[in-house]
C-alpha cells in the first residue's frame, strides 16, 4: 500500500512540480530540465558518500517525475510556448519505443538478475571480482 501511494503521489505532485517550475516560476522548460537534472544527481552523490541506499533511492525516484515531465513538455510544447513543437503524440510514441527498447535490453542481457551488479557500484568503490562471479553464476536461461 505504501509503495502504491508513493507512486501515485510522486506521479501527481512530480508532474505538477515540473510544470510549476517551468511555467509558474517562469524558469522555462530548459532551465527546469537543468534544475531537476542537477537535483537528481544529489541523492546519488550522497549515497556514494555513505548515506543509506533506501532513502537515496526514494529521493531520486521522486525527482524522476518532474525531470521527465519537464523533458516531455519541452519536446511537445509549441515553440511559442518554449518547446520544440513535436506534439504530444510523437513524444509519447518516442517514449514508448525507448521504454520498450530498454525493457528488451534488460531482458536480453539478464542484467536484472539478482547479484548481477553486486559490488559494481558501492559507496566504497568498485568490486570487479564480485561482478565477475555473479555473471559467471547467472543462468543461461535468462538469455535468448
Amino acid at each position: 500500500m505504501l509503495f502504491r501511494s508513493t507512486v501515485l503521489l510522486t506521479f501527481g505532485l512530480g508532474t505538477a512540480l515540473g510544470d510549476a517550475a517551468a511555467i509558474n516560476a517562469g524558469l522555462g522548460f530548459d532551465w527546469s530540465i537543468l534544475l531537476f537534472g542537477a537535483l537528481i544527481v544529489i541523492p546519488f552523490a550522497l549515497w556514494r558518500l555513505g548515506l543509506p541506499a533506501v532513502g537515496c533511492f526514494w529521493a531520486s525516484y521522486a525527482l524522476t517525475r518532474p525531470l521527465g515531465a519537464s523533458i516531455a513538455d519541452y519536446l511537445a510544447a509549441k515553440p511559442s510556448g518554449g518547446g520544440l513543437g513535436w506534439g504530444t503524440g510523437p513524444v509519447t510514441a518516442i517514449g514508448l519505443v525507448l521504454f520498450a527498447a530498454l525493457v528488451a535490453y534488460v531482458w536480453r542481457t539478464g542484467s536484472d538478475a539478482e547479484g548481477t551488479h553486486e559490488g559494481a557500484l558501492t559507496p566504497h568503490g568498485t568490486d570487479a571480482p564480485a561482478v565477475q562471479a555473479a555473471a559467471a553464476h547467472r543462468s543461461d536461461a535468462t538469455r535468448l
